[in-house]
């Protein structure tokens, strides 16, 4: 168990500082929830640890059973631990087990509605502390424009082909059902007029300021970069769960075996101890 809190701590400030994806880490308020997550697992790593040298040092001072108190004071953390883990993994899972992106005929790239994940997602990102934040991020960060430097000698037919990123897909450009006319990535007209079934045509703009930030897409594309870093951790999460089962038990079982051995050889040494001479 020592050695599994290991991985736990490590895991945990990995999370801490790793940027997951653009501008949906923990630099923004996207990222709250993986702070959080981070917060939580070096916890459980240390109090695990802590777990672990407590069983060590029981197992060092006793192997019998007479010492309940401190037995108890060893197994009902885990315990707790075990419950506390499975509920976040079942949590995370369930957070990221709903939403998908849009595949789009003939496009190398794909498109996102932020209605089509979970409510906790979408509660959460809709939040305008967690959206601007966000969108800030996205500005200063000059994705949009960055993408317009990758691929400005595009046509349009090769610009549909291009494996666009969640957010450079729903952020720098208009969705296509808006039926913009492509100048560059950076420059779409509205010549044909613009689309009443999809608000977000009318919230494009081609000033790098505004893009596609405050459209639906954009949002969607943050909420996809977030379910798949929870499904990520949730995948690491059953691991570490089912490994701390396995050892738990296996430490229980050892302990129950070594406890009937102890009790066979005391037995065997009162029986030739009274024994009549």
């Amino acid at each position: 168990m020592f050695v599994l809190s290991i991985p736990i701590l490590v895991v945990g400030i990995w999370i801490g500082n790793k940027e997951q994806g653009e501008c949906s880490g923990t630099d923004t308020g996207a990222g709250t929830p993986l702070i959080i997550a981070a917060v939580l697992l070096i916890i459980a790593g240390g109090l695990l640890m802590c777990v672990a040298m407590v069983g060590l040092i029981l197992n060092i001072v006793t192997t019998t059973r007479k010492c309940c108190f401190w037995f108890c004071l060893y197994v009902f953390p885990m315990v707790v631990f075990l419950i506390f883990g499975l509920g976040t993994t079942i949590f995370i899972l369930t957070v990221s087990s709903k939403g998908s992106s849009i595949k789009l005929d003939g496009k190398g790239y794909h498109e996102y509605k932020l209605g089509s994940y979970s409510e906790f997602l979408q509660v959460f990102i809709k939040d305008a502390h967690t959206w601007n934040s966000t969108k800030s991020c996205l500005i200063k960060s000059d994705v949009c424009t960055k993408l317009n430097d990758k691929y400005l000698n595009d046509s349009v037919e090769k610009f549909y082909k291009e494996p666009l990123t969640a957010i450079q897909s729903g952020c720098c450009k208009p969705s296509d059902d808006c039926g913009f006319t492509y100048s560059s990535p950076a420059n779409w007209s509205d010549e044909i007029g613009v689309s009443d079934k999809n608000p977000d045509c009318k919230a494009w703009d081609n000033d790098p300021k505004v893009k596609c930030f405050n459209c639906e897409s954009c949002k969607g594309a943050v909420a996809d970069n977030m379910k798949n870093a929870y499904k990520k951790s949730g995948i690491v999460s059953i691991v570490f769960c089912v490994l701390l089962v396995i050892v738990f038990v296996a430490y229980l079982f050892l302990r129950n075996i070594n406890s009937a051995e102890d009790d066979n050889r005391n037995m065997t040494f009162d029986r030739n101890f009274y024994r009549p001479t």
